[in-house]
This record gives C-alpha cells, sequence and structure tokens, in this order.
C-alpha cells in the first residue's frame, strides 16, 4: 500500500497560497497518483468563512479560534485515520511540529510548499487588495509580525520535510519562481535564490531565512 502524504502549504498572510493551490504547478507538486481523488483539503480562512455565514452575530477573534480548533480536529483526524491531507497554513507557531511527528510515526511522507513575498509591505498591500474584493482583512502589525515567525518555523520544518519547496510569489500577474528545492538525499538553492539573497530590496528577515536553511541542508 502507498504511503500517504501530509502536505503543508504553508506562507504569511497575502503570499497567494490560495491561488498557487490552484495551479498546475501545485497539481503537479502534491497530488501523486496515487492520491490524486482523495487529497483533502484543510483551509482554516475556507472554515471561517463557513462559521461568519452561519453565525453573523460571531467576533473575529471567535471566528479564528472555532476555524483553528475546527481545522485541527481534522488534522487529527484525518492523520489518525492514514488519510493524505494538504493544509494551508501561515506556519508562523509551532503548533503543527506535533501533527508532523505523528504523521512520521505513522509512516507518512512529509511534504511543505511554502509561498513567499520578498517585503512584507507587499504582503500587507496584497491583503488590502483582497478586501476591496471581499476577502476577510488581517491587521497590518500582524501581518508583518507573522512574516518575521513564519520565516523562522523554517528551521524546524523545511529539514523535516521528505519534500520542500519555496516560492518567490512577489512578481504581479506572473508565474511564482522556485527559490529552493530539497528532499533528505539533495537540496538545490537557485540562481533566483541567490539573486533574491543579493537584492538591496529584499526583506533582511527573508535573506537571514534563506541562509539558515542553507546551513541546514548542508549540515
Amino acid at each position: 500500500m502507498p504511503r500517504s502524504w501530509f502536505w503543508l502549504l504553508g506562507g504569511p498572510n497575502g503570499s497567494g497560497k490560495s491561488t498557487f493551490a490552484a495551479t498546475d504547478i501545485f497539481a503537479r507538486l502534491t497530488k501523486t497518483p496515487e492520491h490524486a481523488a482523495d487529497l483533502t483539503l484543510i483551509n482554516p480562512d475556507i472554515l471561517a468563512r463557513e462559521i461568519r455565514i452561519n453565525r453573523p452575530g460571531a467576533g473575529p477573534d471567535e471566528i479564528a479560534r472555532e476555524a483553528a480548533t475546527r481545522s485541527d480536529s481534522q488534522v487529527h483526524a484525518l492523520i489518525g485515520d492514514g488519510k493524505p491531507l494538504l493544509v494551508e497554513t501561515v506556519l508562523s507557531t509551532a503548533k503543527f511540529r506535533p501533527s508532523v511527528i505523528e504523521a512520521k510515526q505513522k509512516d507518512y511522507r512529509f511534504g511543505l510548499v511554502y509561498v513567499v513575498l520578498k517585503r512584507p509591505e507587499l504582503n500587507v498591500a496584497r491583503v488590502q487588495q483582497r478586501v476591496l474584493l471581499d476577502g476577510h482583512h488581517v491587521d497590518p502589525g500582524k501581518i508583518v509580525e507573522r512574516y518575521g515567525r513564519s520565516l523562522q518555523q523554517l528551521k524546524w520544518f523545511a529539514p523535516e520535510a521528505d519534500y520542500f519547496t519555496m516560492w518567490d510569489n512577489s512578481r504581479t500577474g506572473g508565474p511564482p519562481t522556485l527559490l529552493v528545492e530539497a528532499t533528505p538525499e539533495r537540496y538545490v538553492i537557485t540562481d533566483e535564490a541567490q539573486a533574491l539573497i543579493e537584492d538591496s530590496e529584499t526583506e533582511p528577515m527573508l535573506k537571514h531565512a534563506l541562509h539558515d536553511l542553507i546551513d541546514a541542508f548542508e549540515t
């Protein structure tokens, strides 16, 4: 029997994770032939939207907590049943570490696809554009804070992955650019990643995260 995959689609708010998830590139990365039909997507934003519709009087913090609780329960149940799953997450905390450990103990493969923009100001602007299109609001201060915290989490999650890719989605209207691709046996840091490190406009936290990844994979 083929091993199930536990995928995380991570990245700061406004990086374009949901849009990327609908692309052919993402489908080729995550939908292995044996699981193409039954990969369950868990997106707390979608759960929050459903809660908001069903309970219009609920406040944003209450909605966020309930959406997180529901998504966590779904993750635990699917891993318990050995089912393949994909979770979309900002990845700004260590909350999924126990799930990754549990999944690997149950002989899952773990995959991480990470989407980022070169500066957090771009994330703030993208979220503002999303709000104009009836998307959900995120406080700009939280977006910037989570940007750095999310990048810090890569030091743990990326080396744990059986397959890891990192993408720069800064270019408006164009496809994302591959920065890093890694398995336990090999890793590739692309020329585009090196250019991003050398670019004076790149957020220093992102440069630091890329250097940390290089160090982690080399050891």
